[in-house]
């Protein structure tokens, strides 16, 4: 699965990505989110257990972010949960128009048939 989504966004681009990097901010900023559990903390990397809801369902799985500040870019790398594997870069780009936000999700299923 390789998808991306993206947005143009009229704001300071650090401003954008330090609140993107604030995963205590999303269940406050993206409604699906339920909640984010920190394991580890610290100021470039993080272990945290994240759940949401998908068209209703609620999911939850294990994720390491890695906050490049020098590239300006979030990486995500699922750990544990169906997803395992999946890596999720969000990248953040000036524009004419304003900050180009992308999130690009990759994952390769490995289903093993008995």
């Amino acid at each position: 699965m390789h998808k991306t989504n993206s947005i143009v966004m009229r704001a300071p681009k650090m401003s954008i990505f330090e609140t993107a990097a604030d995963l205590e901010l999303w269940p406050k900023i993206l409604p699906h989110y339920r909640y984010i559990r920190f394991l580890e903390r610290s100021p470039e990397r993080n272990v945290v257990v994240m759940a949401a809801k998908r068209s209703g369902i609620p999911i939850a799985w294990t994720s390491e972010q890695i906050i490049d500040r020098e590239k300006t870019e979030v990486h995500f790398h699922h750990l544990k949960a169906f997803t395992k594997g999946m890596h999720v870069v969000w990248t953040f780009e000036e524009k004419p128009d304003g900050v180009l936000v992308k999130i690009k999700h990759d994952l390769d299923f490995r289903m093993k048939i008995p």
